[in-house]
């Protein structure tokens, strides 16, 4: 799976803006995924398209928060961090610290109170429109209908608003930070669950 995601990422504004400069990109982005994916294996949902890896979802459900799971894992991917050659510990340090600046975990709690939340969606490149996008993203958003939750995700590339657009999603917030080359564009889909005060 993490070789499919870098694969299929290698060229985002993200994954450029991570590895720029990096003196083994491939490895600290490879041993980044894996470590993420282990725990996202283990404390959410990850559907797979097919056999062939033609496409991948991550979605985590409107009770799965877990603090504590979650501080874990940033304490193995920092473990795996110290591993890494200096020059390149150094500068994903320093960059994930300027998207924190963009990237707001819980954003979406101004707007609703329970959601579904995909955190990961891929699709081959040669995939592309075949309908395996629609065949990851509709059972998420028809669980959620049935539950009467919404939906949420965020992007860092623009280009892909319009296709979430099209399955029903709201441009609802985009961060910016002049320390950052690209935006985070915060996305929901409303299913007609009761909404947040603001």
């Amino acid at each position: 799976m993490a070789e499919f995601l870098v694969d299929r990422f290698w060229q985002t504004e993200h994954f450029v803006f991570l590895r720029e400069g990096m003196q083994a990109p491939r490895e600290v982005l490879l041993r980044m995924t894996r470590r993420e994916m282990t725990f996202y294996c283990t404390q959410h949902e990850v559907w797979l398209y097919d056999d062939h890896m033609s496409g991948l979802l991550g979605v985590d459900g409107p009770e799965s928060e877990n603090p504590l799971a979650q501080l874990i894992c940033a304490g193995q991917v920092g473990w795996d961090v110290l591993h890494l050659p200096t020059h390149d510990r150094r500068l994903l340090l320093a960059r994930n610290r300027r998207i924190a600046q963009i990237h707001a975990v819980n954003w979406h709690r101004k707007y609703t109170e329970k959601a579904y939340h995909i955190s990961q969606l891929a699709v081959a490149r040669q995939a592309k429109g075949t309908g395996v996008c629609r065949a990851l993203i509709q059972p998420v958003l028809d669980r959620a209908k049935e539950q009467g939750v919404d939906v949420v995700l965020e992007t860092f590339t623009q280009d892909n608003v319009a296709l979430y657009e099209h399955f029903g999603f709201v441009l609802t917030e985009t961060h910016t930070s002049p320390q950052m080359p690209y935006a985070e564009y915060c996305m929901i889909y409303h299913s007609g669950s009761p909404r947040a005060k603001t």
